[in-house]
C-alpha cells in the first residue's frame, strides 16, 4: 500500500479512514483504519478473525507516519501508538451474518459503503443479497452511485434499480446461481 499513497502523493493521516478489501483465499472481508478515532476495524461475515493482518495494519499506520512522502513529520514515530484500539474493534454482534458460501463480496462492499460513507454498518440480512446484487449492478451499468442511507439499504428495490435492470442488455434475470 506504500507505493499507492506515494504515487498519489496521499498522506493517510489527512484522512478520516482508509477502506480496505482484504481477499482471504476464497472469501473477502473488510479492514478499515480510523485514523480519527485511532482504530482498526474488521468486518468478517463469517465473524472470523486475522491477528496478521491487524498487526500489519498497525505496522502500516506506523510506517506510513513516520515515512511519509512529504516529510512533514521528519520521521517521527507514530505518537502515542497505545492510543490506537488494534484488538479488531468491532463487535461481532454488530456485523451482519453470512451462512453461504458465496455473498461475501456482497456483504464486504456493503460494510465498506456503510463504515465510508454512512459511518455505521447497515442492519442487512443474507434474504436481501440479491436486491443488493441489483443496485450494485444498477450503479456499475448507470457510472452513478446511490446515495447511500441506512434506509435505500433496507428497502428492497427501488424503481431506479429495477427500471435499470430490466432494461440492461447486460443483466440476464436471477436464477438460483450465486453469480447475480
Amino acid at each position: 500500500m506504500r507505493r499507492w499513497t506515494k504515487a498519489a502523493q496521499l498522506d493517510i493521516f489527512d484522512l478520516d479512514k482508509v477502506i480496505i478489501p482484504c481477499h482471504q483465499g476464497m472469501h473477502w472481508t473488510l479492514a478499515v483504519i480510523n485514523i480519527k478515532e485511532k482504530r482498526i476495524e474488521y468486518y468478517d461475515s463469517y465473524h472470523g478473525e486475522d491477528e496478521g493482518l491487524r498487526e500489519a495494519l498497525f505496522k502500516y499506520v506506523q510506517d506510513e507516519h513516520k515515512n511519509d512522502w512529504e516529510n512533514k513529520r521528519g520521521g517521527a514515530e507514530l505518537p502515542d501508538p497505545d492510543g490506537w484500539d488494534v484488538h479488531w474493534s468491532c463487535d461481532k454482534a454488530t456485523i451482519p451474518l453470512q451462512t453461504n458460501g458465496f455473498d461475501c463480496g456482497v456483504f464486504m462492499t456493503s460494510n465498506a459503503e456503510a463504515a465510508g460513507v454512512v459511518g455505521r454498518l447497515f442492519e442487512i440480512q443474507e434474504e436481501q443479497m440479491v436486491e443488493m446484487r441489483h443496485c450494485m449492478i444498477s450503479e456499475l451499468v448507470n457510472k452513478r452511485l446511490r446515495v447511500a442511507t441506512p434506509l435505500t439499504v433496507q428497502v428492497a428495490l427501488d424503481s431506479e434499480c429495477t427500471t435499470c435492470i430490466s432494461s440492461s442488455p447486460l443483466f440476464q434475470p436471477y436464477s438460483s446461481s450465486p453469480l447475480f
